[in-house]
């Protein structure tokens, strides 16, 4: 499952890195006022290479650090059942996967 918030880009790719960690393509922008965010009144565009390396689930915010509040993050998540939380993938969030967050986010990130 990938973590990335795009916000309101979209992205339509046309290539992917033989690692598969990068994708090049067209990105639109979706905004209430076009014209006023990139002064085109028919929407933002522009190519676009994103990085798509899976985040360091010890990273749970994507704030580039362990903290509490990615401890935080995850814990909500955990609470709620939301299905990202489950890192396992094995279609339920239970203790294994908590276990697993600690685990992640006491060996760090790379």
């Amino acid at each position: 499952m990938l973590r990335r918030d795009l916000g309101p880009w979209r992205i339509e790719p046309w290539a992917v890195s033989a690692d598969g960690t990068k994708v090049a393509g067209f990105a639109r922008g979706s905004f209430d006022d076009p014209a006023r965010v990139c002064g085109n009144p028919f929407g933002c565009f522009t190519n676009s290479i994103l990085d798509i390396t899976p985040p360091c689930d010890g990273d749970w915010d994507l704030d580039d650090r362990l903290t509490f509040f990615g401890i935080h993050a995850y814990l909500t998540d955990y609470n709620t059942a939301d299905p990202a939380a489950d890192l396992d993938r094995d279609g339920a969030v239970e203790t294994r996967d908590l276990f697993r967050f600690i685990d992640a986010f006491v060996a760090g990130c790379p």
